[in-house]
């Protein structure tokens, strides 16, 4: 059976960071920019990050793997630690500590 080819033309549109993620460039910089403010024409200068099913799709095209989401997991060693933790009455009270609470 023949290798599987990526797609030249996402190859070239697009960049895989460090940690598995695809980033692109933001359309509608090339002309017509005269009718743009410069804020707009400043927020289009930037890359960004594709989330969502079109960054899986992306991937896809590369022949790259599914990015897995990183995964916190609870043990009991962190319990422990979290309530042996003093509550900052600045930061919210009842709040548990950061590396307990779930990643987005």
């Amino acid at each position: 059976m023949p290798k599987q080819k990526t797609c030249k033309a996402v190859t070239k549109r697009v960049k895989v960071t460090a940690t598995g993620k695809v980033k692109r460039n933001k359309a509608n910089r090339k002309h017509l920019l005269s009718g743009r403010t410069r804020k707009r024409k400043r927020s289009l200068r930037k890359a960004v990050v594709q989330g969502t099913m079109f960054g899986v799709k992306l991937r896809r095209s590369l022949r790259l793997p599914a990015l897995r989401e990183a995964a916190v997991y609870v043990t009991e060693e962190t319990k422990a630690a979290a309530a042996a933790a003093p509550v900052n009455p600045a930061a919210g009270a009842g709040k548990a500590p950061a590396f307990v609470q779930k990643a987005k």
